[in-house]
């Protein structure tokens, strides 16, 4: 049965957030719920069960992005935080 789940993240740029999800899961969206940010992810609980790891990683607009292979990264999507701007991407390194 396809269910959509929220996973929390961290607010640390740079920082590799790692989140244990099915392989068939899509990421739908990253946005604050209250003071909190979360990643809503969909997938078929009932289809696949194996795991896998996902990535995801924060940086701030003109920071630069150090360690990470540009073309390891898609981005998921960019929110705007009281005067800052923020841009996640998932990595893709396998």
């Amino acid at each position: 049965m396809k269910k959509i789940y929220k996973y929390p993240l961290n607010q640390g740029m740079g920082n590799i957030q790692k989140i244990k999800v099915p392989n068939n899961s899509t990421i739908l969206d990253i946005e604050f719920q209250g003071d909190d940010l979360f990643v809503w992810i969909l997938f078929d609980d009932e289809k696949d069960d194996q795991m896998c790891e996902r990535k995801i990683v924060m940086y701030g607009t003109g920071i630069e992005i150090e360690g990470i292979d540009y073309d390891d990264l898609s981005h998921i999507k960019t929110i705007h935080d009281y005067g800052f701007v923020w841009h996640y991407f998932e990595i893709w390194d396998d």
